[in-house]
């Protein structure tokens, strides 16, 4: 019996000291179809008539990151327009062809989207479309089927046009006039 209570003991007390006691899901996050939040974040896209997404932030998928401090968010999206909506997009632009690039953590494409692509999509990107289109602090990759009338996009930290941001210090910075 006391060889039992040696061996149980240090087992209860590593169980209890392990942690924040969350456990860790390898669980793909769920995807998203609601258009109403890509409408107020992408305006300049045009009207959606589909979407399947995510946002992600950095703290999530494993991240052993506990100490407070800026967060990212990642967002993956795959969004049907209305008919015509990729031509009206690159009207007067000469896109060139590109593929959507996969990476790895928060830059992979979830698997549930993957399989969700439009098939043999022939797709093509425009840089600067991309930056007029998505207002985003970090990456910002905007790829478009024109057969399909489909956008595929991933950014880093995306605002919605003239919202106002926080900086680093808690303070409200008003968002900068626009161009266009």
């Amino acid at each position: 019996m006391r060889r039992r209570a040696f061996l149980v003991i240090p087992a209860v007390l590593a169980a209890g000291c392990g942690g924040s006691g969350a456990a860790k899901s390898s669980a793909e996050p769920e995807l998203w179809t609601s258009t109403d939040e890509l409408t107020k974040l992408l305006p300049k896209l045009g009207p959606i008539a589909t979407a399947l997404w995510r946002e992600r932030s950095s703290n999530e998928g494993g991240s052993d990151r506990s100490l407070p401090g800026p967060t990212d968010l990642f967002l993956h999206a795959l969004i049907r327009l209305t008919p015509g909506g990729v031509a009206t997009l690159t009207a007067g632009r000469q896109p060139v062809p590109d593929q959507p690039r996969s990476g790895t953590g928060h830059r992979a494409i979830p698997a549930a989207m993957v399989a969700a692509f439009p098939p043999g999509a022939r797709w093509v990107a425009d840089p600067e479309l991309s930056r007029q289109v998505v207002v985003a602090e970090g990456a910002r990759e905007l790829y478009l089927d024109p057969a399909s009338d489909t956008v595929y996009l991933f950014a880093v930290n995306v605002s919605a046009p003239g919202s106002a941001k926080v900086d680093q210090n808690g303070a409200t910075v008003p968002p900068a006039p626009s161009k266009s």
